[in-house]
């Protein structure tokens, strides 16, 4: 069932480990290069830690409890380039071995942001990730590991946002992004792309309360099986009670459905949301 350790290092290399990193040596002599550039500030951690489980896979049966010793190196840069301007990379690469049955495993997380504000009026944002893990480290974030407990995820995804504000009452908000993941090895788990777009208007209508609309498309691929559409507009509303406390709500409709006849559907969808915020806490009702 398992691979062994030069092949899971062997994989994790030539399927995307080793071009992810090769794109950030460059991004960072190419920032470090650029005539004028400001300092990049290094911050480099490193761990070691050692894992106890009586299941760390959820596999069915019994005698599958293990003991797991992990390295961990995380990097960080910052770059300032000016005073409006940001940008920053991080990364984390682990190494975990474990004491019998599983094998050993190679993780990484790679992703850099930058933002700029033109003006008090405009300002964009735009982040590029990269990340090889084991969804069952991440079992609240996705369901891959019941299908596949043993699987490795590559994610690839790029994302870019727009704030704009026309007056001063009104604050636009653009949004769009792509998402790639893929299971090298797995025979149960299919590819998928994925890219959505989202919208949203806010107007401040006092000084306690704003109301706006927002609406999104989303369009996920899996690859050889089937794709999904989903659309969804919301009517939004908040209003600030006091110091401590505000209330927000939305409703509208969604609709999705898969490239299947008479598969699209629609619903009626809504949510509302009371906070008490007492420095430095955050209380919500959802």
């Amino acid at each position: 069932m398992s691979l062994s350790s030069h092949d899971r290092r062997g994989s994790a290399w030539s399927s995307g480990l080793a071009p992810a990193i090769h794109a950030l040596a460059c991004l960072l002599l190419a920032l470090g290069a650029s005539p004028g550039s400001a300092q990049i500030v290094t911050r480099l951690e490193g761990d070691a830690r050692l894992i106890a489980s009586d299941n760390p896979f959820v596999l069915p049966g019994a005698d599958n409890e293990a003991f797991a010793a992990e390295l961990a190196v995380r990097p960080e840069f910052t770059w300032a380039p000016g005073p409006a301007t940001t940008a920053e990379v991080t990364g984390n690469v682990a190494y975990r071995r474990y004491s019998r049955r599983y094998g050993d495993f190679l993780t990484a997380r790679i992703e850099a942001a930058a933002s700029h504000r033109h003006s008090e009026y405009l300002s964009v944002g735009t982040n590029l990730s990269y990340a090889r893990d084991l969804p069952a480290d991440a079992m609240t974030e996705t369901i891959d590991f019941s299908i596949d407990p043993r699987s490795m995820r590559q994610r690839l995804a790029a994302n870019g946002s727009l704030d704009w504000s026309p007056d001063a009452r009104t604050t636009i908000n653009a949004a769009a992004g792509w998402e790639r993941l893929r299971y090298p090895g797995s025979a149960l788990l299919s590819a998928a792309n994925a890219y959505h777009v989202d919208l949203a208007a806010i107007r401040r209508l006092s000084p306690e309360t704003s109301a706006g609309i927002r609406a999104s498309f989303t369009h996920t691929d899996i690859i050889g099986i089937a794709s999904l559409k989903a659309y969804a507009v919301y009517a939004t509303v908040s209003h600030r009670i006091g110091t401590v406390l505000d209330a927000s709500a939305d409703i509208g409709v969604e609709w999705s459905g898969y490239n299947l006849p008479g598969n699209r559907r629609a619903r009626l969808s809504g949510r509302a949301n009371l906070c008490y915020r007492p420095s430095p806490y955050d209380l919500c009702l959802t």
